[in-house]
């Protein structure tokens, strides 16, 4: 190193690095071919943020010295800053075949391939770089935060918490290992850990609004929402926390709040999808389905529905085809029933419909629309097809409007020998009310969404006069003996009955013996309200959008009636309610 270099080189060391800059500078005019100037220009760069002009210098250095194992390293640094994932992977893949066998090669290796999303090497060079620096908690931070981008989450929890272990006052890590706790649904010990974070840091935005999430999905929007004006107060300008106290709103039943959430969340950060979806959903709940559509057709760009798309063309809702149209289910089996009311009024404007359903909707499904379109599994290929259109979307792509909704009821159509079945099975004795407490276990919302059996006990047992039937699939059947209730209700077997079945044909055929079904809101709303049957949806204080802010009626099914809680948790009140009515219904049955 010349001495003109070493005093530069001093002041870069010192933190002068506008005077250590000059000086390069003027050595690189000088002398352009100095590899060594320019390494130490190009690492100042990466040091001042300045990536964009590092990366020349830093490729000038490999080009002068082909051999610097040190420039490829850093001309990765410059390219993940700049987010050149490809080429930070090529420049640190050079350095180690260089020779650089530090920890911080691979540690930033597994970063940038972790980015690109291929995660079995990223993980192999964390693994690299644990072996290099065993028990160092940058690195098993990095491994955690893989390990749960790839849904390892108890792979992912042990590692935080060795991190944590080594470095228990990095916020950073306690953040992580909350997210990891909620993922697996351990939502009080997620909101300690959180409660640890803030202790080490009070001003974290990030952990107010983390917090903020899990007292949501524990039931308690209050305090969640106070959680989120918190991260607001320290950070105005977090679109997350936005849309997240938006969500919150949302679950109060403050919708023009909500909306008002929902738009400023946007303002700030316009790529920020979850939130103009749920806007979307909050437009659909208030009843404004011109703007509520738009909004939900957002759904496909979610986590869970990232990678739903089909060959050829998505129908538009006018243009003309020249072949069938492919109708393809999407998410559950009460969407695919609400949504398949469309397929009448695609026959009528001329359309050839092709169903691809959920199997055990199959049977019930080719019956009903016997005539007007043909039917297939979604195990299936389907034939060949002029465009294809997700169920769920064909409202927002035939324009309906709260007063425009297909009210053509029913149109599922139960099988009568099966029907004869159950009427045999059965019996005459009545009236016969068949009962669901809880919907599909997978739904992250099931939890607030479903009474479950216990606030329904003290209405079974005060009608024994009422023959009360399960219509409940597993893993729930078993609250029925759980609460001693194997005597008031029946209980009509598993999926191994012959005559039960796995199948929504056998359902449709029992819901059509029965007087009345009490469900919570499952597809079994869904399915006895296309029949046609009478049906009693118990709701939550923040329903879906199909049933509308308030009111016992809804457009889309005339026979179903809703019974709404009061406030979040309060299923007591709705079996109540459910009490009177069943009064009323039943005039036999003793009063509540």
């Amino acid at each position: 190193m010349t001495e003109e270099l070493a005093r530069a080189f001093q002041l870069h060391q010192t933190g002068r690095l506008a005077e250590a800059e000059q000086a390069y500078r003027a050595m690189a005019a000088q002398s352009p071919e100095r590899s060594d100037v320019q390494y130490l220009l190009g690492v100042l760069m990466v040091q001042a943020g300045r990536p964009i002009e590092a990366e020349p210098h830093l490729a000038r250095t490999l080009s002068l010295s082909p051999g610097h194992a040190d420039a490829a390293y850093n001309l990765g640094v410059a390219r993940q800053a700049l987010g050149n994932w490809r080429g930070a992977v090529s420049a640190y893949r050079l350095a180690m075949r260089l020779g650089a066998d530090y920890p911080d090669v691979r540690l930033n290796l597994g970063a940038a391939l972790q980015e690109l999303g291929q995660f079995a090497e990223g993980e192999l060079a964390y693994m690299e770089a644990l072996a290099l620096k065993p028990g160092d908690p940058g690195i098993l931070g990095n491994l955690a935060v893989l390990l749960k981008a790839t849904g390892r989450f108890e792979e992912s929890l042990a590692a935080y918490g060795v991190a944590i272990a080594a470095a228990p006052a990095r916020v950073d890590l306690l953040l992580g290992r909350a997210a990891c706790l909620k993922e697996l649904g351990r939502l009080e010990d997620a909101l300690a850990g959180l409660d640890a974070a803030l202790g080490l840091e009070p001003a974290s935005a990030e952990a107010h609004n983390n917090r903020g999430v899990v007292l949501n999905d524990l039931g308690r929007p209050s305090e969640a929402k106070a959680a989120f004006e918190e991260a607001l107060d320290i950070k105005p300008v977090y679109a997350e926390a936005r849309a997240n106290l938006a969500n919150v709103l949302l679950g109060l039943g403050r919708l023009e709040d909500a909306l008002k959430a929902y738009d400023q969340a946007l303002e700030l950060k316009p790529e920020l999808i979850n939130a103009r979806f749920n806007r979307g959903f909050a437009q659909l709940l208030m009843g404004d389905y011109e703007r509520g559509w738009q909004g939900w057709e957002n759904r496909f760009t979610l986590k869970d529905m990232q990678g739903f798309h089909l060959d050829g063309p998505v129908w538009d809702g006018q243009t003309p085809l020249n072949g069938p149209l492919l109708i393809q289910a999407e998410q559950g089996f009460g969407d695919t029933i609400h949504f398949l009311r469309y397929v009448p009024l695609l026959t009528k404007l001329g359309v050839e419909c092709l169903i691809r359903c959920q199997d055990s909707l199959v049977s019930l499904v080719s019956r009903s629309f016997a005539g007007q379109a043909r039917v297939i599994s979604q195990d299936e290929t389907a034939p060949p097809y002029a465009a294809w259109v997700a169920v769920a979307s064909l409202g927002h792509r035939l324009g309906t409007r709260l007063e425009t909704i297909p009210t053509g009821i029913p149109y599922l159509i139960a099988d009568p020998a099966l029907e004869a079945a159950w009427a045999e099975r059965l019996g005459e004795q009545g009236p016969k009310i068949g009962l669901v407490w809880r919907g599909n276990p997978g739904f992250k919302g099931e939890r607030h969404r479903a009474p479950g059996l216990a606030p329904l006990a003290g209405l079974v047992r005060a009608n024994p006069k009422l023959r009360w039937l399960s219509l409940q699939r597993d893993p729930f059947r078993q609250e029925l003996f759980e609460l001693g209730l194997g005597e008031f209700i029946e209980d009509l077997g598993d999926g191994t009955d012959p005559l039960t079945g796995q199948d929504f044909d056998r359902t449709a055929a029992l819901i059509k013996t029965l007087d009345l079904v009490v469900t919570s809101d499952t597809a079994m709303a869904h399915l006895a309200g296309a029949l046609g049957a009478e049906v009693w949806v118990m709701l939550s204080s923040s329903p879906d959008w199909r049933w509308g802010r308030g009111g016992e009626t809804t457009p889309w099914y005339p026979r179903l009636r809703l019974f709404r809680q009061s406030r979040p948790g309060a299923w007591e009140d709705v079996a109540q309610s459910l009490a009177v009515a069943i009064a009323a219904r039943f005039p036999d049955s003793p009063p509540p």
